[in-house]
């Protein structure tokens, strides 16, 4: 962590993802699952398509879950705490990000660096509009008035699995996403670049983007069918 702080300080971005990733890795380690499913892959030559269908699964042991599973409820704890010391002040937060409406008088552990506390996130000026979907998916926009006539300016876009080139303009810095189309439903044509396998390696195909609701039965139910499994 002090490593991290230090290198953050010193302008080295990738010596502090390497010292993260340290950190990161460390916990998952010790909360490794004793089950590990391994997938095989095979190529269909009719099709030139590959397979992950067939799976091997086994047995490792564990190398100490009971510290994996307090990290997970502190963490927990924390942050539903946090969140209800200022509900009504709260807006979203991320794993170690905040934001809220009041942030003069924060009645919880703020700071941008130190471990376990809460980076502030919060807009530094107040915004117009604002939404907040979900999970690193939120928008901020000012109204101005553009040839006579009001115009929402979006000036902070989030938005999960996006490129970045589809959101912004790289030249001008102007959003391509209005606010108001800023919701579920929306779909972007052929935005993203994704890997897929072709004979002799693989390409870069352009994939639709969408925005699309969780449907939080759905997850619960596919979780239990995985306790059950």
């Amino acid at each position: 962590m002090q490593k991290k702080i230090e290198y953050e300080q010193q302008g080295l971005p990738f010596m502090r993802y390497i010292a993260k990733t340290f950190m990161n890795g460390f916990y998952g380690k010790t909360a490794l699952r004793t089950q590990r499913m391994n997938v095989v892959p095979e190529l269909d030559p009719e099709t030139n398509q590959m397979s992950y269908a067939n799976k091997i699964v086994n047995e490792v042991e564990p190398i100490y879950i009971p510290y994996g599973a307090f990290v997970t409820a502190w963490a927990r704890d924390k942050l539903i705490n946090s969140a209800l010391a200022i509900w009504d002040d709260f807006i979203y937060c991320d794993t170690d990000s905040i934001h809220c409406f009041e942030r003069d008088s924060y009645p919880i552990d703020i700071d941008q660096k130190k471990l376990g506390y809460w980076k502030d996130e919060t807009a530094k000026k107040s915004y117009d509009y604002a939404r907040y979907i979900k999970q690193k998916t939120y928008c901020h926009a000012n109204l101005e008035m553009v040839d006579g006539k009001p115009f929402k300016r979006v000036v902070e876009l989030k938005a999960a699995g996006l490129n970045n080139d589809a959101r912004q303009n790289s030249e001008t810095g102007e959003f391509k996403i209005s606010i108001d189309d800023f919701k579920y439903g929306l779909k972007l044509d052929k935005v993203n670049l994704k890997t897929n396998t072709v004979p002799g390696g693989a390409i870069l195909r352009e994939t639709d983007w969408a925005l699309e609701k969780i449907n939080y039965d759905d997850v619960m139910k596919k979780l239990l069918e995985e306790e059950d499994d």
